[in-house]
């Protein structure tokens, strides 16, 4: 049997399949075909109190990494829960700057053995996966952002000027009958259909409804902000 090219033809795969991984994208809602496109900066890679920029929009961090970890036992298995804190500020031109504090919640159960051991993600046990407050000046009571874990995904919802928008994962990608275990964006919507799309996958994009007033996509993008500086959330 002649190994070079089966070889040849096994290096073509693999970087075919490194190509696809690096240009993969979210699946987007069959209600949301033509939408305006930000590429973001800052998302993957994450650096430190590094701003997230994704056309005119500006997240500037203003607190992060506060992080409550405890831990505890249920018979063999370690459990251990973590809070961790953010906080940004979400800038634009023409538009008042968006407050947001943001507290994401993980618990963790597993053990440890030869083999290195298991670990589950259980979500938080006492409250939303992620909680966030925001507010469009100081005399502004503010809105909240809730995701709560779910049995496939986290999903929730959002106060806006406008009305309760619903947040809900998406786990698919462009393209691909291939499901994810874990979302590769969210989807932003209200009455009248998809509003915006968040992208978690490699650099991440976010994605509006080209309809949308400045006003509108302002508050959104300070929403698309808080999923992607969310210690939950990682790059995919």
């Amino acid at each position: 049997m002649h190994l070079r090219p089966i070889l040849f033809v096994f290096c073509l795969a693999l970087m075919a399949n490194r190509a696809d991984a690096r240009e993969a994208r979210v699946q987007l809602p069959e209600d949301f075909a033509e939408p305006e496109i930000h590429a973001v900066e800052g998302y993957s890679p994450r650096r430190f109190q590094q701003p997230l920029v994704f056309g005119p929009y500006s997240a500037r961090i203003q607190a992060g990494g506060d992080t409550a970890v405890s831990g505890g036992s249920l018979g063999r298995l370690d459990l251990a829960e973590g809070e961790r804190a953010h906080a940004f500020l979400l800038t634009t031109r023409d538009q008042p700057v968006i407050d947001v504090e943001c507290i994401g919640r993980a618990s963790l159960l597993g053990q440890e053995d030869e083999d290195g051991g298991w670990e589950l993600d259980l979500g938080a046990l006492a409250g939303p996966v992620l909680d966030c407050g925001l507010r469009l000046s100081q005399d502004d009571p503010g809105r909240r952002l809730v995701l709560e874990a779910r049995a496939r995904a986290p999903s929730g919802w959002v106060d806006s000027p406008w009305g309760r928008l619903r947040v809900t994962p998406l786990l698919g990608y462009a393209g691909s009958r291939w499901r994810s275990g874990e979302p590769t964006g969210y989807a932003v919507a209200g009455e009248s259909g998809t509003l915006m799309v968040v992208d978690l996958l490699n650099a991440g994009q976010v994605l509006f409804d080209p309809t949308l007033d400045a006003r509108s996509k302002a508050w959104l993008a300070a929403v698309a902000a808080a999923l992607l500086l969310s210690p939950g959330v990682e790059p995919g």
